[in-house]
């Protein structure tokens, strides 16, 4: 492919990301890029179908970029556009174009700028960054020294954007998203739906009648620990038609789905409970076990927590559980700290000393052994109100990591449902007092 002029695509606009780095491969860092592109993109009704990692290797990047161009109409690609040895992203566009590299002109007047203006003398190394690909064009970097680069292959383009995050998100806006909104012709419209506590299966097989009689949407299942986001999306000529179609879709599936549905899924579960919680004036109080302070890290991480949240304590030993939060020593003995009794009491001890409306509690076992006879995933939760309590069994399955996660979830929804005034969720075994 030769360098040349790219026209507006026909068709719905397809986009392969490439993460280039050998501490990607070696999982010294996560590939948190190419994440945030693929969710970027598909706010835009862009979809991203292939990704990949390779290495910090000249002749693996070219192969990569030869291999995505075949196969989408824009190839993005994050990392190796630093000052050191092992940066060599912009060689392996140019080995792939058949192009030498030139420097940039522009890039460089803009590059010693910033340099000047941090007041830092500038190196030789520092101006490889604006040595590019003969043929593209370079994308300012408002928050880091790398540009980006921009380069058409016939009817297709490949970006090279920067590795560090903030950089890439930067040059992602500055010159990547506006261009790809300009390429495309059919408007992709997606909407998703956050549901809670449902298995991924039992999602798909609620919606499979809905599905067959309605072709024109696309429908993808995304899991994760006890949560599945359901996306739907459609594309058309018409952006206003696609999207009415798309609502009405959203609107049938909350309708099947019930009150499984938590919201849209760019609010978390933290956020819809933090919402609730602030439109009914309620406030809340958190005791943590099996948790150990992930439930009141959720909620605090949503601005505006703190008018709702009143406080939490982390009783993970048996001691704690009476001695902070008041759980009789006599159930204690008796029954262990794993019970639903201690649940109850927990709840209650830590509404009553934080002045809340809701107080919640956890406590169970993670793993990986089994305690005082109870079974690795046993989870006991409770909510106490100054009317009624409820207190539910749910037995998890998965390694430690995912048993807590999975635990907050639990919590989260289950204190969604007591708000909204719904009974305790599927796999929920409650038991309601007062």
């Amino acid at each position: 492919m030769s360098p040349r002029k790219s026209s507006k695509v026909k068709g719905p606009l397809s986009v392969c990301v490439i993460a280039v780095g050998d501490e990607l491969l070696s999982g010294f860092k996560t590939n948190t890029n190419s994440a945030w592109i693929g969710r970027r993109l598909g706010e835009l009704g862009i979809d991203v179908v292939a990704g990949r990692l390779v290495s910090d290797d000249v002749d693996a990047i070219a192969t990569a970029i030869a291999d995505g161009l075949a196969q989408c109409q824009v190839v993005i690609v994050s990392g190796g556009l630093g000052p050191t040895s092992d940066d060599v992203t912009r060689a392996g566009l140019a080995k792939f174009a058949k192009v030498g590299l030139a420097r940039d002109v522009h890039a460089e007047a803009q590059l010693r700028a910033r340099f000047e203006q941090m007041n830092r003398p500038i190196k030789d190394s520092h101006l490889i960054q604006v040595d590019l690909p003969v043929g593209s064009t370079a994308i300012a970097n408002s928050v880091g020294s790398a540009p980006g680069v921009k380069m058409n292959i016939n009817d297709h383009v490949v970006f090279l954007v920067p590795g560090p995050p903030r950089e890439m998100q930067a040059v992602m806006e500055a010159g990547v998203v506006p261009d790809l909104v300009r390429r495309r012709s059919t408007f992709v419209v997606t909407k998703s739906l956050r549901t809670a506590l449902l298995p991924e299966t039992t999602v798909a097989e609620m919606l499979e009648a809905w599905i067959a009689k309605n072709d024109q949407i696309q429908i993808a299942y995304l899991p994760s620990a006890a949560e599945v986001v359901v996306r739907l999306s459609a594309h058309g000529a018409d952006n206003t038609v696609v999207s009415n179609v798309v609502d009405a879709a959203a609107e049938d599936v909350r309708e099947i789905l019930g009150d499984a549905v938590v919201g849209d899924a760019g609010q978390s579960l933290a956020q819809s409970v933090v919402s609730l919680l602030t439109a009914a004036g309620r406030t809340v109080a958190i005791a943590e076990s099996l948790t150990g302070g992930m439930i009141a890290a959720a909620m605090t991480d949503i601005p505006g927590a703190s008018a709702v949240v009143r406080g939490g304590v982390v009783s993970y030993s048996t001691e704690s559980k009476h001695d902070v939060l008041g759980v009789e020593a006599a159930l204690l003995e008796a029954h262990g700290p794993v019970h639903s009794g201690v649940a109850r009491e927990m709840a209650e001890g830590v509404r009553e000393r934080f002045h809340a409306d809701f107080g919640i509690a956890t406590t169970g076992v993670a793993g990986p052994t089994e305690q005082d006879g109870k079974p690795v995933g046993t989870l006991h939760l409770a909510i106490a109100s100054a009317t009624s309590e409820v207190d539910v069994t749910v037995h998890l399955r998965g390694d430690r990591t995912t048993i807590r996660r999975q635990s907050v979830v639990h919590a989260l929804d289950l204190l969604r449902r007591t708000i909204l005034g719904l009974p305790p969720g599927p796999e929920q075994i409650p038991f309601w007092h007062g």
